[in-house]
């Protein structure tokens, strides 16, 4: 079949520094990327990294329409930024993906756009999905990359990929205002995270096994956090909420993710004698059977986009407390949560025991977020992609005469 027919046929390359074999670093962007692909109708190529024995250079098929290639070797435990691995990497193999001849290229982190948009010889079209409006670099893990000097590399990069990228997209409004504020009016669209809602669904009979396997009463509120052990995450502020909160509410916590400060976490509940389960890295689909267990998700996080652990919670009708940064506050409402403006332990004590007495049902919650489908979202993003294909193809033949 010949492609690029009406652009009926086209091949997607993703570019995101993820095993997405491993499942590492898990996050919001890696789970968002697995909710939307089944939903391309397209051919989908993602190129991204290898963790321990992942195979580089091996394609490993991931559903019927996609495959993952892994490129350079990350680590769990390394010195080395993770963004400044995934440059390096995608530098040394741009050359590589271009010519494995994807159509488009749909990126996913602000370092691995830049070697696609500068000597881009075959001008194939460059996509950057922005998931949040922060600078992460100033809540890096590695203490020395917060330095000021880091933190104005990086909005200099985040310029420059506004300015040369042929399309943006962006989460929520703030994201939306500050790409236009700086080159991309007129290229932006915004269109927020997406969650495959026949996977995250309400399931009562999951609930009562779930419950069950971890001896959860009736009256235990089970409380859930999903998501990097990391400072910006602000867990701690979540364990010791549970400690002042335990008075008024039986409860149980559940950690599920991992990150530096994860043996630091579980001294601290130690120290407290709460109840707190850490499952580590739970792969992708069975968070949904821990969502529909949990009475409740907490997000107390410094700076988010729109999480992905969010949408999959309400989708499964389990209620979210999390802190007003980024777009969650065009997620989370008084419907289906509660909104921290300035989160601390007695401000999350107090949020849970509200919680605790809502009259939420579950399908209520759930269909709160029905309007962010990965159907929809992958029907118009692809539109979008066959856009800049006929541009560009217009363009080519033009430069041809």
């Amino acid at each position: 079949m010949k492609r690029l027919k009406n652009n009926k046929n086209y091949i997607v390359g993703i570019i995101s520094p993820t095993d997405f074999v491993k499942r590492y670093p898990f996050g919001g962007t890696s789970g968002f990327i697995q909710n939307i692909i089944p939903f391309f109708k397209q051919k989908i190529k993602i190129f991204g990294a290898g963790v321990g024995d992942t195979q580089l250079y091996k394609e490993y098929s991931l559903f019927r329409n996609s495959t993952f290639v892994p490129l350079f070797k990350i680590s769990r435990n390394t010195m080395m930024p993770l963004r400044l691995k995934a440059l390096i990497g995608y530098l040394k193999n741009k050359k590589k993906i271009i010519e494995s001849g994807p159509d488009i290229l749909y990126i996913h982190s602000p370092e691995s756009v830049l070697p696609f948009i500068f000597l881009n010889k075959k001008n194939v079209p460059v996509v950057y999905h922005q998931h949040g409006s922060a600078n992460p670099v100033s809540f890096s893990k590695h203490l020395f990359a917060r330095n000021r000097f880091f933190q104005n590399v990086f909005n200099v990069i985040l310029k420059t990929i506004y300015k040369r990228c042929d399309w943006i997209i962006v989460i929520d409004k703030l994201c939306l205002e500050q790409a236009e504020r700086f080159g991309a009016k007129g290229k932006t669209s915004l269109m927020m995270n997406a969650v495959d809602r026949k996977q995250f669904r309400v399931d009562n009979a999951t609930r009562d096994r779930m419950r069950a396997k971890y001896n959860c009463s009736e009256n235990t509120l089970v409380v859930f956090f999903a998501g990097r052990l990391e400072h910006v995450k602000n867990v701690d502020l979540l364990i010791k909420s549970i400690s002042i909160a335990n008075d008024k509410i039986k409860m149980k916590l559940f950690l599920a993710g991992d990150g530096t400060q994860r043996a630091v976490l579980e001294d601290l509940a130690n120290s407290l004698n709460i109840d707190c389960n850490f499952l580590g890295q739970v792969p992708h689909n069975r968070l949904a059977a821990y969502y529909n267990m949990s009475d409740v998700l907490v997000l107390p996080s410094k700076i988010e986009g729109v999480p992905m652990v969010i949408l999959e919670a309400l989708s499964c009708g389990t209620p979210v407390i999390a802190t007003k940064v980024g777009g969650i506050p065009e997620i989370v409402n008084k419907t289906n949560g509660i909104l921290i403006e300035n989160p601390d332990p007695n401000t999350i004590a107090s949020a849970l025991v509200q919680i605790n007495k809502a009259n939420f049902t579950r399908t209520q919650i759930s269909e709160s977020v029905s309007q962010f489908s990965t159907e929809q979202f992958a029907e118009s993003i692809e539109a979008l992609f066959a856009q800049l294909i006929a541009k560009k193809e217009l363009l080519t033949q033009h430069e041809t005469k």
